[in-house]
C-alpha cells in the first residue's frame, strides 16, 4: 500500500477518533461529577469543565441544565434561572426547563413570572401551584384536578399538591386521601410520610403521626447508608 492511500484511508480515520473523543467529553465530566459527593466544589468544577468542552449545542444545553439543576438543588435559585434562560436562549429550552424555572421563581414569590413559566411547561400541575402560592384555591384546585385525572402523568407529588390546596381549603380528610396515595405509590421515599405526619398531627391522630415520623426516619437512614457505602465505594477505588 503506497503512502497515498494510506494517507486517504488513515488520516479520515484517525479525525474520527479524535471528534469521538472531543465529543464524548462532556459525558465524561457528567459521570465525573456524579462521583464527586464528598467533595461539592470538584463536581462544581466538573461540571463547568463539561459545559466548556461541549461542542453541539444540544450537548451544551445538556451540560447547563445539569448544572442548572445543581445550582437549585444547592439552594442558588438565581444561578440556576441564569443557566435555564441561556438554554431557552439556544431554543432548546424543554418542558421540564420551563418547570423548574416556574420553581425557582415562585421560590422569589414572582408569582407572574413563575406563572408565565408554568404555562410554557404546559403541566397543571405547576400551573395548580403557582395559583396555590398566590391564594388562588378554587383556579389551584382546578388545575390540579386536571393533573390528578391524567393517567399518563407519572409524577406523584401531584398528589401533594391537591393535598396542600384542600389543606388550605379546610378539606383535611379529603387531602388525607390524597396523602395515602401518595404514601402507596412511594412507599419507599421519606417525604411523603412526613407530610402524612403534619396532616396527622393537624388532624389530632397524634398515634398516626408518630407512626409516620418513624417510617419516615427509618427510610432516611437507608438512604444515608446507602449514600454512605456508595461513597466508601468510590474512595476505595481511588485508593
Amino acid at each position: 500500500m503506497n503512502k497515498n492511500v494510506k494517507k486517504y484511508i488513515y488520516t479520515p480515520i484517525v479525525f474520527i477518533i479524535l471528534g469521538i473523543c472531543v465529543l464524548s467529553l462532556p459525558y465524561y465530566y457528567q459521570y465525573k461529577a456524579y462521583l464527586s459527593y464528598a467533595n461539592p466544589s470538584m463536581e462544581f468544577a466538573y461540571r463547568n469543565s463539561a459545559i466548556g468542552t461541549s461542542i453541539l449545542p444540544a450537548t451544551k444545553a445538556e451540560m447547563i441544565r445539569d448544572r442548572a439543576m445543581w445550582f437549585y438543588v444547592n439552594g442558588q435559585h438565581e444561578n440556576c434561572i441564569k443557566d435555564l434562560l441561556r438554554i431557552d436562549r439556544m431554543k432548546l429550552a424543554s418542558a421540564d426547563d420551563y418547570a423548574l424555572l416556574a420553581n425557582c421563581y415562585m421560590s422569589k414569590k414572582n408569582w407572574t413570572v413563575a406563572l408565565e413559566y408554568a404555562q410554557k411547561s404546559g403541566r397543571p400541575n405547576e400551573i395548580a401551584k403557582v395559583y396555590l402560592g398566590m391564594n388562588e384555591l378554587d383556579v389551584a384546585l382546578r388545575f390540579s384536578n386536571t393533573a390528578v385525572d391524567d393517567d399518563t402523568n407519572k409524577q406523584y407529588s401531584k398528589y401533594l399538591t391537591r393535598a396542600k390546596i384542600q389543606m388550605q381549603m379546610g378539606r383535611y380528610y379529603d387531602a388525607l386521601m390524597d396523602l395515602n396515595k401518595l404514601v402507596s405509590y412511594i412507599p419507599d421515599e421519606a417525604w411523603p410520610y412526613y407530610e402524612r405526619a403534619k396532616l396527622k398531627r393537624a388532624l389530632k391522630d397524634f398515634k398516626g403521626a408518630d407512626e409516620d415520623l418513624k417510617k419516615a426516619r427509618e427510610l432516611d437512614k437507608k438512604i444515608e447508608k446507602a449514600e454512605q457505602d456508595f461513597k466508601d465505594s468510590m474512595l476505595a477505588e481511588k485508593m
